[in-house]
């Protein structure tokens, strides 16, 4: 490499670029400008992602509310399987070309990856203080790690180690099959699959926050309780005045999620323990650390002293995509 090429290599590496985790609600951006092997935020913005119709849009967006120095590459962070050049987003239905929206916005590199994939990547660089251990177990080292959380979907992810620490790797877990544990939990998809009968009930048609929802509106029809339509934010706000539909709701939300947890678990190898992450946690920890949330973790017959080994962190940090993005950009 001639020095010449050398020293634009080097200022291209810590040139400042832009990041994004853009969900089916949020979309959040910043700036990462890289110090001292690691990075700094500037220039956070909050945009309302369903207000866009593709990812040129929001980026262009976010572009052009910075007064100068735009950076001319990007690393952004989106629910939905990447296919090499191509995304479609499961959320917010776009269709993504990760080269011509490249050219489109004017970039000299566009990096897209699976938000929990980014999620999961971000979670390796939490300091003590954003996160709390929900479960403890005797993790084995270099074992993988399970990463999933509700946000507006269900996002799944796995880290492997690997000689630099920890490769994550995408799933779309959120879409396995949800199974029932419990009478209740059976009763509310024999409701739903009656209403329905040719839909897909899987995991995150009511464990995420979009799926909250529905699962107050099943438990409140089966209980034959009286309500209306609500919003998750309104359902989590009644829940903690009291409200008991409410707060039956999100208990059993929290139950059902960590019997699926487990499935990840176990579908993963994940003996070096689980992660929770994603937007909704954080808000409703009280009621889940009250939940039947660890027993139906562990109640799974003949593996059940394996998974009592296996130790749950939640991640406080909810833009821990955003830090995985960064990372992203400047490990690769």
């Amino acid at each position: 490499m001639t020095t010449i090429a050398l020293r634009i290599r080097t200022l291209t590496v810590n040139a400042p670029f832009i990041v994004a985790d853009i969900g089916g609600t949020n979309g959040r951006f910043a700036i990462a400008t890289p110090s001292n092997g690691g990075h700094q935020f500037s220039e956070i913005r909050y945009l309302d992602s369903p207000s866009y119709p593709s990812l040129v849009a929001i980026l262009k967006a976010y572009m052009e509310s910075l007064e100068d120095n735009v950076p001319f590459r990007a690393c952004v962070a989106i629910a939905g399987p990447v296919t090499g050049n191509y995304v479609k987003g499961t959320n917010l239905g776009w269709y993504v070309d990760i080269e011509a929206d490249r050219r489109a916005l004017g970039l000299s590199q566009l990096k897209v990856i699976n938000d929990f994939q980014a999620a999961a990547l971000g979670l390796t660089q939490l300091k003590k203080g954003e996160r709390r251990i929900i479960k403890k177990g005797n993790p084995l080292p270099d074992a993988p790690i399970a990463v999933l959380g509700p946000g507006t979907g269900l996002g799944v992810a796995c880290l492997m180690p690997d000689s630099n620490g920890y490769q994550a790797v995408a799933c779309e877990g959120g879409h396995a099959t949800l199974a029932a544990n419990t009478e209740l939990q059976l009763q509310i998809l024999t409701q739903l699959k009656s209403t329905n009968p040719n839909d897909h009930l899987c995991a995150e048609t009511l464990l995420c926050g979009s799926g909250i929802p529905l699962l107050y509106q099943s438990y409140c029809a089966i209980k034959k309780l009286p309500h209306s339509q609500l919003s998750a934010a309104e359902i989590n706000v009644k829940a903690h005045n009291g409200d008991p539909a409410a707060l039956a709701c999100l208990t059993l939300f929290c139950e059902w999620l960590g019997s699926f947890a487990s499935d990840m678990a176990l579908a993963q190898g994940a003996r070096g323990g689980v992660w929770l992450a994603g937007g909704v946690l954080p808000k409703i920890e009280s009621i889940l650390h009250r939940s039947q949330f660890n027993h139906a973790f562990v109640n799974k017959g003949a593996v059940k002293e394996l998974l009592w080994e296996t130790p749950i962190t939640l991640a406080l940090n909810t833009d821990v995509a955003l830090q995985g993005a960064a990372y992203h950009m400047m490990r690769s």
